[in-house]
């Protein structure tokens, strides 16, 4: 018989494992609700974790598309490479 754990729940084990990023992000692969329980943890201090250079390309585009299309443009003409596309969630403002 399987039951469906409270967000509550799931937040408080998920917390547990706030400096384990494999852990969590293996977390976000499970389910929709799992994911959307994890985001938020994930999000607290999305820099505080070891990096691969592509995974810290992935993270600014993410945080770019949350900008205005007046910040995108002035970044744009300041030559910063802008590649990104809509999220899933609203992983700033979870």
């Amino acid at each position: 018989m399987m039951f469906k754990l409270s967000n509550d729940i799931l937040s408080i084990v998920f917390e547990e494992f706030l400096y384990d990023y494999n852990t969590l992000f293996s977390c976000l692969l499970v389910n929709r609700f799992w994911c959307e329980t994890v985001i938020p943890i994930l999000w607290k201090n999305p820099w505080r974790n070891q990096m691969k250079e592509h995974h810290k390309k992935s993270l600014f585009n993410t945080i770019v598309s949350f900008l205005s299309e007046e910040s995108r443009e002035f970044l744009a003409s300041q030559g910063i490479e802008l590649t990104y596309q809509k999220p899933s969630f609203d992983y700033i403002n979870p």
